[in-house]
C-alpha cells in the first residue's frame, strides 16, 4: 500500500539503532512468501522474533499507531 510506504520509512528512522530491521515486500511479486506468512491483507505489518511471526497488524494507520504496535512487541519480547 503506497500510503504506508512513507510511514514505514519514518518508522525505520525512528527505530534506527535498535535491534529491529524493516523490510518491504511486494506481495504481487512474491506470492509464495505472502502465502507462507499468511498475508491476506495489505498493508500488513509482521513482527518476527526468533524467526517466527509473533505479532501482526493489517490495515493502514498513522505513524503513532504503528510505533505503539512495534514498541509493545519489543517490550513483550525484551522480557523473555
Amino acid at each position: 500500500c503506497r500510503y504506508v510506504l512513507p510511514i514505514l520509512d519514518k518508522l525505520a528512522d525512528w527505530f534506527s539503532g535498535k535491534k529491529i530491521t524493516f523490510y518491504k515486500l511486494n506481495t504481487d511479486e512474491h506470492p509464495g512468501i505472502a502465502k507462507k506468512y499468511l498475508i491476506f491483507n495489505i498493508p500488513n505489518f509482521s513482527i518476527f522474533y526468533g524467526g517466527q511471526v509473533v505479532s501482526k497488524k493489517s490495515g493502514a494507520g498513522p505513524f503513532d499507531l504503528y510505533k505503539a504496535f512495534i514498541n509493545s512487541s519489543i517490550t513483550l519480547h525484551d522480557k523473555s
